[in-house]
């Protein structure tokens, strides 16, 4: 999906919506150009101009944003080098995507969600970030993105009826996060499957 932004050359970051196992929500946020940068200063000040917000407590703090981030895709990777495009006067997408949600519901094919979607968004995880938009993300940032793929662990593990590796999953995610943002993610004594 991410070459709906250009027919050839893409520049793309990958995000979480939430931590929810088996209806997650991901976001892909297009670059217009090579040269398109996420500055890490700049996005701490908007987080820290952000007014509070109850609905949103992981917001007191930028790892409440950082926990969510992925990683960079690009045109260039492997896995977008031969896929089949999508363009206006070709459309699949649209067309496909229906179907398959249909037969998922049917048991016909799998959707992409759990372990195996967990294992993609590993493998975007270990893109290099350099040549990309986010690479002046430092080690804070880096530290807070392990922690957010901890709590999406904690919450699949919970899925999966394994409560006491998911309650150790949280507590690892939480000493790699400031103590203002903990709040967010200890809802009674599961983790959120979304803040």
């Amino acid at each position: 999906m991410p070459d709906r932004f250009a027919p050839v050359r893409f520049h793309a970051t990958l995000w979480r919506g939430d931590f929810a196992p088996d209806q997650p929500a991901l976001a892909l946020v297009g670059h217009a150009d090579d040269a398109a940068v996420i500055d890490p200063n700049a996005v701490a000040r908007r987080v820290r101009e952000l007014r509070a917000d109850q609905n949103n407590p992981h917001l007191a703090h930028e790892a409440g944003l950082w926990i969510f981030f992925v990683g960079p895709l690009a045109s260039g990777d492997p896995e977008f080098l031969s896929v089949r495009r999508n363009r206006e006067d070709r459309p699949w997408l649209e067309l496909l995507g229906p179907m398959s949600h249909a037969g998922a519901r049917r048991g016909d094919r799998g959707v992409f969600v759990g372990r195996s979607l967990e294992a993609y968004l590993e493998n975007v995880r270990g893109k290099s970030l350099q040549h990309s938009p986010v690479e002046a993300l430092g080690e804070p940032r880096l530290l807070w993105r392990q922690a957010g793929t901890r709590l999406a662990g904690a919450s699949l593990l919970l899925a999966e009826g394994k409560k006491a590796a998911a309650d150790a999953r949280t507590a690892e995610a939480l000493r790699n996060l400031p103590p203002q943002i903990h709040r967010a993610f200890l809802m009674g004594d599961q983790p959120p499957t979304q803040p």
